[in-house]
């Protein structure tokens, strides 16, 4: 009967140091994705905002050349 204790404690103990390894693993996978998911905003954000400069850009340019005829 000690026996079949024990054993199922180093089992338990066992699974704890797995799961905790899983949880640590799941951490740092959820940090990567959240910093990937920051890089990638700002990506978007700094493209649109090229975007937006180049149209303005050309619209500028179009009324410059309309006051200058």
């Amino acid at each position: 009967l000690n026996n079949q204790i024990d054993t199922q404690k180093r089992n338990v103990l066992k699974r704890k140091e797995d799961l905790k390894e899983q949880q640590e693993i799941i951490l740092e996978v959820y940090k990567e994705k959240k910093l990937l998911e920051i890089f990638r905003d700002k990506k978007i954000d700094e493209e649109i905002r090229n975007a937006l400069l180049s149209e303005q850009k050309e619209i500028d340019f179009s009324f410059i050349l309309r006051r200058l005829r």
